[in-house]
């Protein structure tokens, strides 16, 4: 396991590397940052003590070890305990790591892995307990030769409470110290009579025996840690189980060792092998859905073809039949006259809500195609596109120069022509008419916003604004068959994104969607 240990601070500590540090080193896993004040690294992140996890250390006349987030701890050393400094992080970023990737695979698991993640935590916060106790006492013990017997006592109290095996041996690989844990391990109930074996000669798996002695002539001649992301050992038992293992240099009893520490993280390959297991699963039903999906397009299809073709022979039957009968129609009174006009009226709405139908099955089944645009130029278009709507009117509209976006134009094309028109018969009958498109900023999201000074609406009845049919307007009012903000919202939807609106009465409209990368 390899720890990012930085230094704010020149020369730095062993082990250690001189950076400047960014916010992407805050943020990229547990780290360790030696640096003259903490609070120096606060305004680099927002919510620094909730999102960034490791050991601020900072140097100090005494020692001392606070948490200022769940995952996050500042310590304070003095100077001479500086060449000792790592060997005093890195089991506390141990625990953090561990703590954080246990984390990110409980939430992978979501509601049917709650009881482990419970347990996990539980776990993990004994952890972070003991060893910041543990802490605290080898900083004891570093102070005076009085306290060293004190000390070791309560260090091997601490040690028998962690759930790691823990051992320590010196260069002839006679075990110096050992946990209950690791005692348990062996069949003894006392760590002591441990104490004073050879490693080889105990009651651990050939493998374990073998790879130890290796790891610890490696650890001696470079006196730097050695870490073993996952070593499988098979037990007396029969059963396989995972270790992640730790072998670092190590003073005990004023005696030059070599300090094991064992992590069974069994668990979390158990984990692991469900999330395959699950991810299997969820394969196979993404590939059920997205056979649903394709027949439900190919129904969809279907549909507007048979829109597009049988329903519009027999329109245009009875939009031509009309104009026959018009234009024969010399000896027609007025009653008679009002309802073929009628007739031809409906015809024309009824060719429309087909068009309208169309369009909202085409921004459904429509291949998306992200590729960089720009939302102003496309706007500027449609604005362009539909000038015959304003007649002689005078509509102001106010566009930012440059709306950049990756999206499919095609798509976005249409939300804009809807959005557009609307906002020019909206504003009809307003002298100083007005109609915006522009962009706000909501944290790292971009909301992009079209606006007129209109008739607005209530927002009582804003739930059903964007459902198919639906007009909050009557037909003699304003025009239209109630499917254009039908469409805007499944192209929208198509992209990932949102689009909502805000009105009053008598005081405009704003209509705000987004699109993300994807």
């Amino acid at each position: 396991m390899t720890y990012r240990l930085l230094s704010m601070l020149d020369p730095p500590p062993p082990g250690f590397r001189l950076q400047d540090v960014q916010k992407r080193d805050l943020l990229s896993g547990a780290v360790a940052v030696y640096c003259s004040s903490a609070e120096s690294l606060y305004p680099l992140v927002e919510m620094f003590c909730q999102r960034v996890a490791g050991v601020l250390i900072v140097p100090g006349d005494g020692f001392r070890q606070e948490q200022l987030g769940t995952l996050l701890w500042r310590m304070t050393l003095p100077s001479r305990l500086q060449s000792a400094m790592r060997v005093l992080v890195e089991p506390l970023l141990a625990a953090i790591e561990t703590a954080l990737a246990q984390r990110e695979k409980a939430v992978e698991l979501g509601s049917t892995l709650n009881r482990l993640r419970y347990d996990l935590d539980i776990v993990r916060g004994d952890y972070l307990r003991v060893t910041a106790k543990l802490q605290s006492q080898v900083a004891q013990l570093v102070e005076t030769q009085a306290e060293l017997v004190q000390g070791e006592a309560e260090l091997r109290a601490i040690l028998d409470l962690l759930p790691q095996l823990i051992y320590a041996s010196d260069e002839r690989g006679r075990l110096l110290l050992a946990n209950a844990s690791f005692a348990r391990k062996l069949g003894l109930s006392d760590p002591q009579l441990a104490c004073g074996q050879e490693v080889r000669n105990l009651n651990l798996p050939a493998r374990w025996l073998g790879q130890a002695a290796l790891e610890d002539s490696l650890v001696w001649q470079s006196k730097a840690p050695r870490a073993m992301a996952d070593l499988q050992l098979l037990q007396a038992d029969g059963e396989l189980s995972h270790y992640e293992v730790l072998k670092l240099p190590w003073t005990c009893g004023g005696q030059e060792a070599v300090l094991t520490v064992l992590h069974d993280v069994s668990a979390r390959h158990a984990v692991e092998a469900q999330m395959v297991s699950l991810n299997e699963e969820l394969e196979k039903r993404v590939q059920q859905r997205t056979g649903e999906l394709q027949e439900a397009n190919r129904e969809l299809e279907s549909f507007s073809y048979s829109v597009a073709h049988d329903l519009r022979s027999p329109l245009r039957a009875v939009m031509g039949f009309s104009q026959i009968l018009e234009a024969e129609a010399g000896n027609l009174d007025g009653e008679q006259r009002d309802m073929l006009q009628r007739v031809q009226a409906a015809a024309v709405r009824m060719s429309q809500l087909i068009d309208d139908l169309l369009m909202l099955a085409q921004a459904s089944r429509m291949q998306l195609e992200r590729r960089p645009l720009d939302v102003a130029a496309l706007g500027r278009q449609v604005w362009q596109q539909f000038a015959h709507l304003r007649g002689d009117r005078q509509v102001v509209f106010e566009c930012e120069p440059a709306l950049p976006a990756l999206a499919d134009s095609r798509l976005v094309q249409l939300v804009l022509e809807q959005l557009l028109t609307n906002a020019i018969k909206f504003t009809r009958g307003r002298v100083e008419a007005r109609v915006g498109l522009g962009h706000l900023q909501l944290g790292d999201e971009t909301v992009y916003v079209v606006r007129d000074n209109g008739v607005g609406f209530d927002m009582a009845a804003a739930e059903k604004l964007f459902m198919p049919f639906q007009r909050l307007h009557s037909t003699a009012q304003f025009e239209g068959s109630g499917i254009g903000l039908a469409t805007a919202r499944r192209a929208i939807s198509r992209h990932g994104g949102r689009i909502w609106a805000e009105a009053q009465p008598g005081l405009g409209a704003q209509f705000y969607f987004t699109l993300p990368d994807g």
